[in-house]
């Protein structure tokens, strides 16, 4: 019998201090974090500092959506699986984040955009050392 064992990753997403010069600011919204093993994590449930808002939104898969603009925000989660996604707001008033993984920062993300729009991360984190 196979079984596919996949290890458990704790993940950390921090808004970047500097954001792209054409932002008006450094908003981050996360609609939605899941992984080709799990179909999605419950946003209420995550450990967040006080820097980010949890706001109902209909357009994210569970009807929540995590929220900050403050520079060095930061919030911590288990993921299973060896892709991670996040569903992400892209607009004018979005900074960056960077995505951290056994405390070592290896991805940071733009998430600016002169034009709104919710955009897919897809990361294969077996590719991160």
């Amino acid at each position: 019998m196979n079984v596919m064992v996949n290890e458990r990753e704790i993940i950390k997403v921090r808004v970047g201090e500097d954001q792209n010069k054409g932002s008006n600011g450094s908003e981050v919204w996360i609609y939605h974090i899941s992984s080709d093993e799990i179909t999605g994590i419950d946003l209420h449930k995550i450990k967040k500092d006080k820097k980010w808002l949890s706001r109902a939104e209909k357009i994210s898969p569970m009807g929540t959506c995590l929220i900050a603009s403050e520079g060095g925000a930061e919030l911590e989660f288990e993921i299973i699986g060896e892709e991670l996604r996040l569903k992400c707001l892209s607009h004018p008033w979005s900074g960056n984040i960077e995505i951290i993984k056994n405390g070592t920062a290896f991805l940071t993300v733009d998430l600016y955009s002169n034009k709104q729009k919710v955009i897919d991360i897809i990361i294969n984190l077996k590719e991160v050392d």
